[in-house]
């Protein structure tokens, strides 16, 4: 059963832009070891209350990057919106038309919370595509 509380400690939790830097202070915490690449937004998830903020000021992080060329559930998932194209027009058409969910990071002290889903929901629209997609290895163990 869902409850539709909230705890109060997410009402001091801020989404903002956010940096490489802010990647980088979670990046520990994230599986993958391997180089961000290139982005396309940054957000952050910050505590604003006074003495929290002081030990863990970045609580969150999600990062979008630009879609993968080529991914072989994609064609399935978009009725085929990217098939039959010759390669540059796919990847013009895709890159203007969605981004990918690169990493969402939260601080341990913070799991348990929701707060990867409300970073994922509150932040896809900000990248101003109307597709996004996620792959992730841990998706079936941590769905959104």
């Amino acid at each position: 059963m869902t409850s539709n509380h909230s705890c109060s400690l997410q009402k001091q939790l801020r989404i903002v832009p956010g940096g490489r830097s802010d990647y980088q202070e979670l990046a520990r915490f994230h599986y993958r070891g391997a180089a961000l690449g290139p982005t396309r937004g940054i957000y952050k998830l910050v505590d604003e209350h006074l003495w929290r903020h002081l030990a863990a000021p970045v609580v969150g992080v999600i990062v979008y990057g630009p879609p993968a060329a080529n991914l072989a559930g994609r064609s399935a998932a978009t009725g085929g919106v990217f098939a039959g194209l010759d390669r540059a027009s796919a990847l013009s058409l895709l890159n203007k038309q969605m981004a990918c969910i690169r990493r969402v990071i939260i601080e341990p002290r913070y799991r348990g919370l929701g707060l990867a889903s409300r970073l994922v929901a509150e932040t896809m629209p900000l990248t101003g595509s109307p597709m996004v997609e996620a792959v992730s290895v841990m998706g079936r163990f941590h769905p959104f």
